[in-house]
C-alpha cells in the first residue's frame, strides 16, 4: 500500500488557503476600499468645479477700437448697435490704458475726454452695473471708425465675490451647484481669491493649475492663475 505523504499534502493546503486568503483581501481592497476609483472621481470633481466655476462667474464682454477723427468738443454720443443692446456698463480707454468718463445711456454710448482723438478701446459688459455717473451729452457723432469686434465669455470680478461669500455663508448648497459630492470638499486659490476649508491630515488631496481672463470693477483685464483642489 503507497503511503500519503501528509506533511507535503499539509504544505499544499497552506499555499492554497493562503493564496484565497491573498484574493479576498485583493478583491476586499478593489470592490470596497476602491482607491482607482476614489482617485479617478477626485479627478472628475476638480474637472467639474472647474466648469461650474467658469459657469458661475463668467462675463458676456465685447470688445472693439474705434477710431475719432477731430472730434470738436470734449464728450460725444455714439449710437449703440443693435447687437449690443442689452449690455449694462462700457469702459472707453485710449492706446495708454488711460481711462475716461463713460457709460450707456438711451442706447448711445457716452464719451467724455479732454482729447477725444485718435485709438479707444470700447469695452461692453452684459450684466455688470457700474456705479452711477452723471454724465449726459447731446453730441451724436458719427465721424469715427470701427475695428475688428471679439466677442467673449471672461471671469468677472465681481462674480467671484458673490462666489466668496455663498462659498463662506452656504457651502453645502454650493456644493450642490458645483455637483461635489457629500464626502468630498474642494477650494479655489488665486491672487485676487481665497475659497478655503480645513484639509484633514493624511488625505490625498487632487489639484489642477486653470489661468483665466478676469475683468476688474474698473474695467481692467488681467490674466489669473486659478488653483483648484478637491479631496
Amino acid at each position: 500500500m503507497k503511503r500519503v505523504n501528509k506533511r507535503g499534502a499539509s504544505n499544499h493546503l497552506e499555499m492554497i488557503l493562503s493564496f484565497v486568503l491573498f484574493l479576498g483581501f485583493f478583491f476586499f481592497v478593489i470592490i470596497f476600499l476602491q482607491p482607482y476609483e476614489t482617485n479617478i472621481l477626485t479627478t472628475s470633481i476638480v474637472d467639474g468645479a472647474y466648469y461650474n466655476f467658469l459657469q458661475y462667474t463668467n462675463e458676456e464682454v465685447v470688445q472693439f477700437s474705434i477710431k475719432i477723427n477731430d472730434a470738436p468738443l470734449d464728450c460725444l454720443s455714439i449710437p449703440l448697435q443693435d447687437s449690443f443692446q442689452g449690455y449694462k456698463s462700457v469702459f472707453v480707454y485710449d492706446i495708454n490704458k488711460n481711462f475716461s468718463n463713460s457709460k450707456i445711456l438711451d442706447k448711445n454710448i457716452i464719451i467724455k475726454n479732454e482729447k477725444l482723438n485718435g485709438f479707444f478701446n470700447i469695452i461692453l459688459v452684459k450684466d455688470f452695473i457700474k456705479p452711477e455717473e452723471v454724465l449726459t451729452c447731446s453730441n451724436v457723432y458719427e465721424n469715427y471708425l470701427i475695428g475688428g469686434i471679439i466677442n467673449e465669455s471672461i471671469i468677472s470680478y465681481t462674480k467671484i465675490k458673490d462666489l466668496k461669500i455663498e462659498y463662506d455663508s452656504n457651502y453645502e448648497k454650493l456644493k450642490e451647484v458645483f455637483a461635489v459630492p457629500g464626502k468630498f470638499d474642494f477650494a479655489i486659490n488665486s491672487e485676487i481669491i481665497t475659497l478655503e476649508r480645513p484639509i484633514p491630515d493624511n488625505i490625498k488631496v487632487m489639484a489642477k493649475s486653470y489661468t483665466e481672463r478676469v475683468i476688474l470693477e474698473n474695467g481692467t483685464i488681467i490674466n489669473v492663475e486659478f488653483i483648484i483642489r478637491a479631496w
